[in-house]
């Protein structure tokens, strides 16, 4: 049995539910996960989290930074934030995404919040994936 538990500090997304598939963003790119996978620790990055539970449909959540542990038991996932398309304002994303770009042309970061700057953006741009695939 491959299970899931995918975790904010604040919710459980999902939580001890057998799954087929899990694939997460992470600094290598994206790691598709499936049963019998090698243990390991990695970084998760702002993007899309995709999981396919055991007999049901794809299911598909933005994320912001985290980690992901994999044990021969599945897959644990812990990010900061998680947002859903029923969740996502895309002029809201839009804006903030250009006040983000417009920070990191015009203003001279530090290697700490240039790197937060990208992730913040990274995460925007996931949601409005999320959305997109909403409207399909």
């Amino acid at each position: 049995m491959f299970k899931l538990n995918f975790v904010t500090p604040e919710t459980k997304v999902v939580f001890d539910q057998e799954i087929e598939k899990v694939t997460v963003p992470t600094v290598g790119g994206y790691l598709e996960l499936l049963p019998n996978h090698s243990p390991l620790l990695t970084i998760v990055e702002p993007g899309i989290v995709s999981y396919h539970m055991k007999n049901s449909e794809n299911h598909r959540i933005a994320v912001s930074s985290g980690y992901c542990e994999v044990s021969s038991e599945g897959v644990n996932i812990l990010v900061e934030n998680v947002t859903t398309a029923t969740d996502v304002k895309a002029e809201e994303n839009l804006k903030q995404i250009s006040s983000l770009e417009e920070k990191l042309a015009k203003t001279q970061l530090n290697d700490k919040d240039w790197k937060k700057t990208k992730r913040e953006i990274g995460f925007l741009r996931a949601e409005l994936e999320i959305l997109n695939d909403k409207k399909h």
